[in-house]
């Protein structure tokens, strides 16, 4: 019998691992895992305790299998990016993989 399980790592830009929700039981997509862990809320809540500057900000990039939100962004999809878009989804994917 194949069991599968999901974990959302979630990793500083050095590597360093700060959050790990898991491991879920089951096939539930990406999406539904990290619903699951009120993660977005709790990254919300921590930005507004931390009283931060207005241009100042946390996201989480994630890949293309979550769906973006205020506080989840995704790479760039589209068969025609800007230079400048391919250059962020490039650097970003550099850093994404350091912790898959």
């Amino acid at each position: 019998m194949l069991s599968i399980a999901q974990t959302i790592l979630v990793a500083n830009p050095d590597g360093i691992t700060r959050i790990v929700y898991g491991p879920v039981p089951g096939a539930e997509n990406d999406n539904g895992v990290l619903n699951d862990s009120n993660l977005e809320q709790n990254l919300i809540d921590h930005m507004k305790s931390l009283q931060l500057e207005e241009d100042q900000y946390y996201f989480i990039y994630a890949d293309s299998s979550y769906l973006s939100s205020s506080v989840v962004h995704v790479p760039f999809a589209s068969a025609h990016l800007t230079e400048d878009q391919e250059k962020f989804n490039g650097i970003m994917s550099r850093l994404r993989i350091t912790i898959e």
